[in-house]
């Protein structure tokens, strides 16, 4: 049986996904999210309807409600950014001269990227690795180890992602 408590919930997911398309598209009028088909709902679906070319109603019919999750998903692949990688499943996890792993090859990637002296990308923790990364810790004023702990992998997403 469909509860009054699931109605409700589909009504929120409506609004929210409205919502969301009007804060990208200024046709639509801004919808609170608040679980209850009123005129503010019943307004915002027809723009859609107009937007769309179907039947202007301001009542969702399941072609509706299949175009607005398709607008919706559309949006979301513009405006979430990409999921990040995190190489530190393990906060204690410190990557070290010497080691020879893929990782390595993102490291040196984004060393190249902050900028300075073009290091090879090796997929080794050489020393040309090593210095630049002591550079950017003493940059940093940062114990000079060498090494990629959390603290030093931290510091230099914010100088790859602020480049």
């Amino acid at each position: 049986m469909y509860t009054e408590e699931q109605r409700q919930d589909h009504i929120r997911e409506l609004q929210e996904y409205l919502r969301a398309l009007s804060e990208t598209d200024e046709r639509y009028p801004l919808l609170g999210v608040d679980g209850f088909y009123g005129p503010e709902t019943a307004q915002a679906v027809r723009v859609f309807q107009q937007i769309t070319s179907s039947p202007v109603t301001g009542t969702v019919k399941r072609a509706d409600w299949e175009r607005i999750v398709r607008e919706y998903n559309d949006l979301l692949l513009v405006t979430v950014p990409p999921l990040c990688i995190s190489p530190f499943s393990d906060p204690a996890f410190v990557l070290e001269p010497e080691t020879i792993d893929p990782f390595v090859n993102i490291l040196q990637v984004m060393l190249n990227a902050i900028g300075g002296e073009a290091i090879a990308i090796t997929g080794i923790y050489d020393e040309d690795t090593v210095q630049r990364v002591k550079q950017i810790q003493q940059n940093a004023e940062f114990p000079i180890t060498g090494k990629v702990d959390r603290i030093t992998w931290d510091h230099l997403a914010v100088l790859y992602n602020d480049r």
